[in-house]
């Protein structure tokens, strides 16, 4: 789920293996920012990211949703 939180725009990913399901959050920098105003399929490439675990050094801890899913 992309979406804006306190005028950063946070990325949240629901992650499965095996019967484990935990989410992971991390929040877009301005290039990532301007390369999903332009080209919305750049999300997929960061879901990727963070499902990959190279992410992990910008964890936002713990997850942030908005507050409709909350």
């Amino acid at each position: 789920m992309l979406f804006k939180h306190d005028n950063d725009w946070t990325l949240t990913v629901l992650i499965s293996e095996g019967a484990a399901t935990y989410d992971r959050c991390i929040k877009l920098v301005e290039m990532e920012k301007k390369q999903v105003r332009e080209n919305p399929a750049y999300v997929k490439v960061l879901v990727d990211k963070v499902r990959s675990g190279s992410e992990k050094g910008r964890y936002v801890v713990p997850p942030i949703w908005p507050q409709h899913c909350t």
